[in-house]
């Protein structure tokens, strides 16, 4: 069921900043024990089924930066204003319904 087979290059380090980023920190956390987890980790993934092993690592890299994005303070860095583009788009609409009768009527 199980492969000896090591994960790709980017699939280890997406694993690396997952556990960077997802183990807890501080008083009585701080262990050196990243390369403990990651071979604990690589252990258990070739007994996922072969779609799941694909989509794990690639999921965790999608989720992070769907919320990066989605943080309103990048979005302002990137001017980016979806509220605002809502109303535009909802206003630039009733413009056009509201002067579509007049060009059916001509």
């Amino acid at each position: 069921m199980g492969s000896d087979r090591r994960p790709s290059s980017g699939t280890d380090r997406i694993l690396r900043a997952a556990i960077a980023a997802i183990r807890p920190r501080g008083h009585g956390f701080d262990q050196p024990v990243d390369g403990d987890v990651l071979e604990e980790i690589e252990r258990f993934l070739p007994f996922l089924p072969t779609p799941m092993r694909i989509a794990f690592p690639l999921g965790l890299r999608t989720l992070v930066l769907l919320a990066f994005y989605q943080h309103p303070q990048v979005l302002a860095h990137l001017g980016v204003d979806w509220q605002g583009r809502a109303v535009e788009l909802t206003r630039r609409r009733a413009e056009l319904l509201e002067i579509a009768p007049l060009r059916a009527g001509s």
